[in-house]
């Protein structure tokens, strides 16, 4: 799939009313956003979130063509880090459920007995960068695999892959500690 910078930003437009129609959903029907924000970690790498009840949506725009990685650890490495690995292949969106007990190769949450919790709403990409949306419960049920967001600091993981394939990213990985919910 060949895509222009029109569709880049109709992507990009769509995911922020995406945001926006929710957030306005949310003060009409009553429902509690507790925050929204953006962070920009570096030239490659972005995200923005909001939470809508016990649901975190986030929207990642990565500077590659290949894979992006987002994930929740209690270190900010990949020991019992929770991934949201995802991109685009053949012109489709993926997204899948990693769990990391060590720096290394993580596993899929399923082949670990667990559940895929993180879920795909959106994912495009032009000739340089890839933007997805996904989401999940703040707290799911698969609690030997996912980390909870709960209320304080937490610290998110990011990597790049070059391919498809997921493949160690070298340098192209980071931590940053955010606060999604504020104590």
């Amino acid at each position: 799939t060949v895509f222009n910078k029109s569709d880049t930003i109709l992507s990009e437009i769509m995911i922020k009313a995406y945001l926006l129609s929710a957030a306005l959903f949310c003060t009409v029907f009553g429902a509690a956003i507790q925050k929204q924000q953006r962070v920009v970690v570096n030239d490659q790498y972005e995200f923005e979130w909001a939470i809508e009840n016990d649901v975190i949506t986030v929207s990642v725009t990565a500077a590659t063509t290949g894979y992006a990685g987002f994930g929740i650890g209690p270190s900010g490495n990949m020991v019992n880090a929770d991934l949201a690995v995802f991109g685009v292949l053949d012109g489709s969106g993926y997204l899948d459920d990693y769990y990391s007990e060590k720096n290394g190769a993580p596993s899929l949450d399923t082949e670990l007995g667990g559940t895929s919790d993180w879920v795909l709403v959106e994912a495009t990409e032009d000739e340089t960068r890839t933007i997805t949306t996904f989401s999940r419960k703040l707290v799911t049920s698969d609690a030997a695999f996912d980390q909870p967001i709960l209320p304080g600091p937490t610290s998110v993981i990011w990597s790049l892959g070059t391919s498809d394939s997921l493949e160690y990213h070298g340098q192209s990985a980071g931590a940053v500690e955010v606060v999604f919910i504020e104590a």
